[in-house]
């Protein structure tokens, strides 16, 4: 993969941690002063499928080596048989 993609990615990641860590510390503040009304959450599984989408599918060479194992597979399965 690209330099770019990784940079982008950890970046992404490392961001995501931190408003994660922002938020449980906004959290506890609200839990230690009796506030108790919270509208923060974050979806993991958008995050994980947006980065699958951004730095899997749109990598050629990835995509490329992928299909060609999958084609070695399907035809040693058909020896096989």
């Amino acid at each position: 993969m690209q330099k770019q993609k990784w940079s982008n990615f950890y970046g992404t990641v490392l961001a995501g941690i931190t408003l994660e860590c922002v938020a449980l510390c906004v959290k506890h503040v609200r839990k230690k002063y009796g506030e108790r009304r919270s509208g923060f959450s974050v979806d993991y599984q958008g995050i994980a499928e947006y980065a699958f989408d951004k730095f899997v599918l749109n990598n050629d060479k990835l995509l490329a080596s992928v299909g060609e194992k999958l084609d070695a597979a399907e035809n040693r399965k058909e020896a096989k048989q």
